[in-house]
């Protein structure tokens, strides 16, 4: 996966979410701090991703370098509505970061900042404090950051580097080039769907059908018809193939139903006639189960 460390191994303790490539340590900037790099365009589905294990690996690849100076990149392209997390995580988030991360955080760059990152200003600006507020770093362009960074040593997502190009485009008049769709994800170790029909194989010494989905089947032919209810299991035998209520017998006219037995409202169609001008003798269904 781009972006990916090719280093990173299944037995990584936040194998889950470092996989996604979100949060990446790259060189070092003008003033010789390490860099690290937030790409939100490479968070998945908020379905996909557990927020609370995102802040914890976010904690545990921090603590191996907040002893000493650095700065943080954050492309905010790609976040939206699908993987965007709650205001509650992000207030619980920078409760978390204490004086013991934002005391060697010398500068965080915002690239492709947008109205909803001033949103979330006017609203954490009572926490944040004006010495922290300093070191906030507004850039709409790669072109801007480039003023602050070597950005030939960071790993700029191919998704922020095509939207920048669009942005460059707009601003010439040109029209947007074509877009590609970023390469797949690596599934996780027990993931059975959304993979090959080789990497099933792989994993399942030669079968094609998940496990899950074998024994569910299984366990349905097996007690499936034990398990429903008894009146669902009731065979009823209705004329011309209708399955009828066993409180009804079959043919019965519905404007001889009393409304006490289930039918409101049937006087007042019986007064307009127009069930039996539109129905005639209509047998009564059976409820679904």
């Amino acid at each position: 996966m781009a972006g990916q460390d090719p280093a990173l191994s299944t037995s990584h303790p936040f194998y889950d979410v470092a996989r996604h490539g979100i949060l990446q340590v790259a060189g070092d900037d003008r003033c010789g701090r390490l860099i690290v790099t937030f790409s939100c365009c490479r968070m998945p589905p908020s379905h996909e991703l557990d927020h609370q294990r995102l802040l914890e690996y976010l904690k545990f690849t921090l603590d191996q370098y907040v002893e000493n100076d650095y700065s943080l990149v954050y492309f905010h392209h790609g976040l939206h509505g699908g993987n965007k997390p709650s205001l509650g995580w992000l207030q619980s988030a920078y409760k978390e970061f204490d004086r013991k991360y934002k005391k060697n955080l010398k500068a965080l760059y915002v690239v492709h900042p947008t109205s909803f990152i001033k949103v979330l200003w006017k609203l954490f600006k009572p926490l944040i404090s004006h010495k922290f507020g300093k070191k906030v770093t507004y850039c709409s362009s790669l072109r801007e950051l480039r003023e602050h960074l070597q950005c030939d040593q960071l790993p700029i997502p191919q998704e922020v580097l095509r939207y920048d190009e669009k942005l460059r485009d707009l601003h010439r008049g040109l029209p947007p080039p074509d877009t590609k769709k970023p390469p797949p994800r690596p599934p996780l170790p027990t993931q059975q769907f959304g993979v090959s029909l080789q990497y099933l194989r792989d994993k399942n010494q030669g079968a094609l059908i998940p496990p899950v989905l074998r024994l569910t089947v299984t366990y349905l032919r097996e007690k499936g018809e034990s398990q429903r209810p008894a009146r669902a299991r009731k065979q009823l035998v209705p004329a011309q193939g209708v399955s009828v209520h066993p409180e009804h017998p079959t043919g019965q006219r519905l404007e001889e139903l009393e409304p006490s037995r289930g039918w409101p409202g049937t006087e007042r169609h019986r007064h307009r006639g127009s069930w039996r001008g539109l129905t005639g003798w209509l047998p009564v269904p059976t409820p679904l189960c």
